[in-house]
């Protein structure tokens, strides 16, 4: 048995990702399983992610995924180097994985294998330090130190996919796994890019059509998109940051400001701006420009943010992953998944009870900050839903064209 896994946020499925799981495919062959780590309700950019976990596992699988594993939230919502971390440490965690895909900007996969192995040496973190004091941020004094190495590489960190593909295969390295690298280079629209042209168009401007209303059903594949209609249907998305604005607001206005010092992103002065622009501004969006600077990126600004009205704090993001936690899956990922029982790493979870099991205080915390995140998301749902919601979902199954979901 072969399987590839795979991190992504599917923020939303789109042809992207459809072709990227077609090219997939076709290099690991057609009796390969798909594992796919997900991000939960809130995505690494740190927002609300447009469907809920649940919704985008489920569109995942019925557009070719085999198997779809939580990113706990502490790694969900971490920088770029954490959410890496996380996603291989799952992988790890589940036990014959043999490869792993991803996308990227480059032609080649030796420059990324290059960077990755440098950022692991004494050599950057020394000079990474002497950076870290002055107006740069964390990203461009990384930036400055790899340039300084690999002259010909200066541009590679400035692309977003590049930037998670080193750090996966960094966490490989450092974690000693030795999986086979299938790289895809990207197709289509650029990351983020606001307006592209062709059927494939990068998640932001698919995001920004569904959320004014527009046409955005041909960029979607027809089973991802009949999933996200019935979840409209039914009220429950699509989420923004504008749609949880007073939800948000009513939480961080009662974090007192250690809390946000304390969370994963809020060091160095980070969680101070923060607390004192929330409570001089009015909307997320003044207090995320009050709070960003040079040295403080916005990207950095709206995690700490969301970190702390999640309660997160920096040992959440430290923490090894507990327990895998099964969202979606095919026949081809059940089978996947009882071959592999009793042989992982982690404990497998297919019952949210089953946390409680474990015996593990640790565990019962992650899988308790995702279950309160999740009754946070769903306030922007239409009407008050019922809280504890993810205590109450099961892995969605599809095989044979029955679909199993919410008890």
């Amino acid at each position: 048995m072969n399987i590839v896994g795979i991190a992504a946020e599917f923020n939303p499925f789109h042809l992207g990702h459809a072709h990227f799981l077609r090219e997939v495919r076709k290099k690991a062959g057609d009796s390969a399983v798909l594992c796919c780590v997900l991000s939960g309700d809130f995505v690494q950019r740190g927002e609300p992610a447009l469907f809920s976990k649940f919704a985008r596992a489920r569109a995942a699988v019925a557009c070719g995924a085999d198997l779809v594993l939580e990113l706990p939230l502490p790694r969900s919502l971490a920088s770029a180097e954490g959410f890496g971390d996380g996603a291989v440490a799952v992988l790890a965690g589940l036990g014959g994985v043999r490869q792993i895909a991803f996308g990227m900007e480059e032609s080649t996969c030796r420059p990324l294998q290059e960077i990755a192995a440098y950022l692991l040496t004494e050599e950057f973190e020394r000079k990474l330090r002497l950076r870290l004091g002055g107006p740069l941020s964390y990203a461009a004094a990384r930036e400055e130190v790899v340039a300084e190495r690999f002259p010909a590489y200066r541009e590679i960190l400035s692309r977003p996919n590049n930037i998670l593909a080193i750090e996966y295969l960094k966490a490989m390295q450092r974690r000693k796994e030795s999986w086979e690298v299938l790289a895809v280079p990207r197709s289509g629209a650029g990351h983020d890019e606001p307006e592209g042209r062709g059927i494939i168009r990068s998640g932001a401007e698919i995001r920004a059509l569904c959320l004014r209303g527009g046409d955005w059903s041909s960029f979607v594949p027809a089973p991802a998109c009949r999933i996200f209609e019935a979840e409209m249907s039914s009220g429950r998305g699509p989420v923004s940051m504008q749609g949880m604005e007073k939800p948000l607001l009513a939480v961080l206005r009662s974090q007192p400001p250690e809390a946000y010092a304390a969370s994963p992103g809020g060091a160095g002065g980070v969680g101070m701006a923060l607390s004192k622009a929330v409570r001089r501004e009015r909307s997320l969006q003044a207090i995320l420009s009050a709070a960003k600077s040079k040295k403080y990126p916005l990207s950095r600004v709206r995690r700490t943010l969301m970190q702390t009205a999640l309660h997160l704090r920096e040992e959440d993001a430290r923490a090894e992953i507990p327990y895998l936690r099964v969202l979606a899956c095919s026949g081809a990922g059940q089978n996947a998944l009882a071959a592999l029982r009793g042989k992982g790493r982690i404990p497998v979870l297919t019952k949210p009870a089953e946390v409680y099991r474990m015996g593990d205080p640790g565990a019962v915390r992650i899988f308790q900050l995702g279950s309160d995140a999740h009754d946070l998301y769903a306030l922007a749902y239409d009407g008050l839903p019922e809280p504890g919601g993810d205590f109450r979902m099961h892995p969605w199954i599809l095989e044979g064209g029955e679909k199993a979901g919410e008890e």
